[in-house]
């Protein structure tokens, strides 16, 4: 019986980077471990939950084959029960994706040495017998302070040596997918607004994500605890959101504050002067943050969350690269991607269109 043993955190930084490498064979950090084996993703009734626990009951049934009196790892006889069952580890996940593959890759923050304790023996866990740090709770030594999400998973987040925008890579692909999807809404003709649905975009570009300087100065913000009122540079605009918590995910922090700039187009009367849309009337006064993530006058983004814990609160602080005032035009009026071969681009027909893309 294991005497002290951690519980495993499921970790959302882990999970990309094992979707990633499911499809991209990105490598894994330093000191982790992996197990995979394939699953059937098949049949129109597919019950991944059921079909997911069966694949982890199989690896772990390695055990039972294995003589444990002295657990010591083995890895040409319990690699994946190792693995899932090694005691110093703290956090996991696991991913599949139909699109690429067939198997289930599940990564771990922690790896057994061959011929290693996998864990302490004992009849249960108690608070004295729990490393340092950690208490016995429901027969598994919890980490008092909680667990922390990983930051030294794969791939490594899109900024140059020195920069930082305290952001990981999922949460950069986050921010930069969900600008481009509200986008996509406008220049397909999806975009609520107050009476119905936006006019449509007829030229709208994805925006790219930029660290350097968008994310590195958009942490320079955060960072100072006070909801910003100025970008950090005059040719950039500015979004700023608040959450009074600081017990959150700062990944879901980040999804909350762009679906609320998104669907600030929903509370305006959005309308068309003379083939296009302004800011102006109701677009300034009720849809601010959403015309910053739609107009046509930027094309980056860089974001940055902060959890400001002496003041008790979360802060998201967004910049985009391009400027706009009062009464400017925000983007051009007609059907979906008519402008794009102005540009020389084409439509994004295969993804849902209403962006245009590089030919």
């Amino acid at each position: 019986m294991l005497l002290s043993r951690a519980p495993q955190n499921w970790d959302c930084n882990i999970e990309s980077n094992a979707f990633f490498r499911n499809c991209n064979n990105t490598d894994i950090p330093p000191g982790f471990s992996e197990i995979s084996a394939t699953i059937d993703l098949n049949g129109d009734n597919c019950n991944i939950n059921t079909r997911t626990s069966n694949v982890l009951q199989t690896l772990w049934n390695e055990v039972k084959s294995a003589s444990l009196s002295t657990p010591n790892y083995d890895n040409t006889k319990i690699k994946n029960f190792g693995i899932m069952a090694y005691g110093a580890t703290t956090g996991f996940a696991c991913s599949y994706n139909k699109a690429c593959s067939n198997k289930l890759i599940c990564l771990y923050n922690k790896a057994p040495q061959n011929n290693q304790p996998l864990y302490v023996s004992g009849s249960n866990c108690a608070s004295s017998n729990c490393p340092q740090g950690s208490t016995c709770e429901d027969n598994l030594c919890k980490l008092t302070a909680g667990y922390t999400q990983a930051t030294d998973t794969l791939p490594k987040p899109m900024c140059s040596v020195n920069k930082t925008d305290g952001m990981t890579y999922e949460m950069q692909m986050t921010a930069v997918n969900m600008v481009n999807y509200y986008r996509r809404l406008l220049g397909s003709g999806w975009a609520k607004d107050k009476g119905g649905y936006a006019p449509i975009g007829r030229k709208m570009l994805p925006l790219k994500y930029e660290c350097d300087l968008l994310g590195f100065y958009a942490k320079a913000l955060a960072d100072k605890c006070v909801v910003p009122t100025k970008p950090a540079a005059s040719n950039w605009v500015l979004t700023s959101y608040k959450v009074n918590n600081v017990n959150v995910d700062p990944k879901a922090v980040l999804e909350e504050a762009l679906r609320t700039w998104g669907d600030e187009s929903k509370k305006a009367n959005i309308q068309e002067i003379g083939e296009g849309v302004f800011y102006e009337g109701e677009v300034l006064s009720e849809a601010s943050d959403w015309a910053k993530m739609t107009t046509e006058r930027v094309s980056f983004v860089g974001c940055s969350v902060k959890k400001c814990e002496a003041e008790g609160f979360t802060l998201v602080v967004c910049h985009y690269f391009g400027i706009f005032t009062y009464g400017d035009s925000l983007y051009s009026v007609g059907q979906p991607c008519a402008g794009c071969a102005k540009v020389n681009r084409k439509c994004d027909n295969a993804l849902g269109g209403g962006l245009c893309i590089p030919k």
